[in-house]
């Protein structure tokens, strides 16, 4: 038995995952009063709509949709988990956002974890794209690894402030 990928519905997925980032971000920022955090959170979205115009350029770009097959090996079975824990992600913004914005740590906690699966989603979405495209991915992954040890500085400074 095999699996299909459609290469332009992974590059959605990607583009749907920055939107979401960008839409959790801002309303952090709205929600602090902290100045510095504030200005974490805004870079953080300005960060993500970025991604999100490289995804979707990539997807407008497309001179076809291809659909890659694969055996159902453990990649596959990876790239299946990888999308529903996309799915789950979004959905747990919406299902958690009182505990999410509960605390300024709390959120930070969050927004790691989120920078976490972005990084581990795009690097498996790299596998599936062409040659040509793997670069662009590859800048997009080490932002995402620069946001996630931003935000680990930011939660150090919270934990030490007792926050």
């Amino acid at each position: 038995m095999s699996e299909k990928y459609n290469h332009c519905e992974l590059l959605e997925i990607a583009a749907d995952i920055e939107e979401t980032g960008k839409k959790l971000y801002t309303q952090l920022m709205d929600k602090t009063s902290d100045e510095e955090l504030k200005a974490v959170w805004c870079f953080l979205a300005q960060k993500e709509e970025e991604h999100k115009k490289i995804f979707s350029d990539m997807l407008a770009s497309a001179q076809e949709c291809t659909i890659f097959e694969y055996a159902q090996d453990d990649y596959s079975l990876y790239l299946k988990a990888v999308s529903e824990n996309y799915v789950f992600t979004a959905r747990l913004i919406e299902e958690k956002k009182d505990e999410i914005f509960a605390s300024s740590l709390k959120a930070v906690e969050f927004a790691i974890s989120m920078e976490k699966e972005s990084i581990l989603t795009y690097s498996a979405l790299k596998e599936v794209l062409d040659q040509e495209r793997r670069p662009v991915m590859d800048k997009v992954i080490a932002e995402e690894q620069k946001h996630w040890v931003e935000l680990e500085k930011v939660k150090k400074t919270l934990v030490n402030k007792g926050a």
